[in-house]
């Protein structure tokens, strides 16, 4: 970021947010890890929470199953549309979220897609 001369508000951050049902997206500005290690890191090294986050909900793993194997795990093959169409969905957000703003994305993206596959 220093190289590029970019403060953490020019920042868009893609991950994966368990606490979130599945195939969502939830579209933030800021806030805390919420216990994703890759999110502390990187509030640790900006020393900011304000940086904008575009959260992939994958939800939550079976009870006694790790929730870091959870997430590095493949997708079961009936779960492939609807991992496309989060991606997908999310894709369109950032350009969304980079050209017309936060509440524009929020407004179109944020939440379950219309379409779930079940």
């Amino acid at each position: 970021m220093a190289y590029f001369k970019l403060s953490p508000e020019d920042l868009v951050v893609i991950h994966d947010d368990l606490d979130v049902p599945p195939w969502r997206l939830k579209i933030v500005e800021r806030g805390g890890p919420g216990g994703h290690r890759g999110i502390l890191d990187i509030i640790a090294s900006l020393n900011t929470e304000e940086f904008l986050r575009v959260k992939l909900a994958l939800g939550r793993p079976h009870p006694g199953f790790p929730a870091e194997k959870y997430v590095l795990s493949h997708f079961p093959a009936e779960e492939a549309e609807n991992v496309t169409q989060l991606i997908e969905r999310a894709a369109q957000a950032v350009v969304t979220l980079l050209g017309e703003g936060l509440a524009a994305a929020q407004t179109r993206f944020h939440g379950e897609p219309a379409d779930l596959k079940d």
